[in-house]
This record gives C-alpha cells, structure tokens and sequence, in this order.
C-alpha cells in the first residue's frame, strides 16, 4: 500500500525517501543500520527497492536541505522516519541534529512538540532494539 495516492503519488514518494537519505549522509557516511532503516520504511510507504536506489543514486552530495511534504500527518511521520535514521547508528552528529531541527521547525512543530517526537522515537528505537537482544 502507497502512503500517497493520486496524481504526485510518485513524486511525493520520492521526495519522503530523498528527506531520509539526506538526513542519513548528513553525518557523512551511511552506516548499515541507516540502510536498513532505509529499507523498511521504503517498504512501509510502499517504494519498491528500485525506487530507493534510484533516488540515492540521483541525489550525489546533496544539500542539507528538507522539503516539505502536502500532508501535515505525512510530516510529521517523515520527521519520525528521520528521527529513526539518525538514531540507528546510535550516534546524532550535529548536521543531523541540524536538519532535524529544520525540519521540525519548517514542519511548524514548536521546540516542546519537536522533543516529544524524538521522545517517542527514541524509545520505539529502544523498544525495537530490545524486542531483537
């Protein structure tokens, strides 16, 4: 199932998946637990493998820059995808701290809201983490 639909279905996917890849050379390496974040929301949002590939290979050195997304809901989900990335080789450089923060704010999520999302990813991430030891 897509998470978009209609008419810029396609590039709406893509922009989601360009967010998390940008935020995930933010640090300046893809480590394998980012890939593998990478992948499963890929699937989740209803990108074929193909598509991820695609979008990583046009990108090159891409500009630390978020964009915006039509839904308010799809946002914020994106955000949390980010949020999951980062946090998936356990260590949040500052250029990911930055584009969070960003994103948060171009999102229009005040600083309360933002931490919040982390909260809550933070602990999915640990939960998640924990279910595999």
């Amino acid at each position: 199932m897509r998470l978009f639909s209609g008419k810029q279905s396609m590039e709406d996917t893509r922009q989601y998946l360009r967010n998390l890849i940008v935020l995930a050379r933010a640090d300046g390496a893809i480590h394998p637990r980012e890939v593998a974040v990478l992948e499963r929301v890929s699937a989740e949002i209803g990108a074929s493998p193909q598509e991820l590939q695609s979008v990583r290979n046009e990108l090159g050195e891409p500009q630390l820059e978020w964009a915006g997304l039509p839904r308010l809901s799809t946002r914020i989900r994106n955000l949390e995808d980010m949020v999951e990335v980062a946090l998936a080789d356990q260590q949040l450089s500052e250029n990911e701290r930055l584009f969070l923060i960003r994103a948060a704010l171009e999102i229009g999520l005040s600083q309360e809201q933002a931490n919040g999302v982390l909260r809550e990813v933070a602990e999915r991430v640990a939960r998640r983490h924990g279910a595999r030891t």
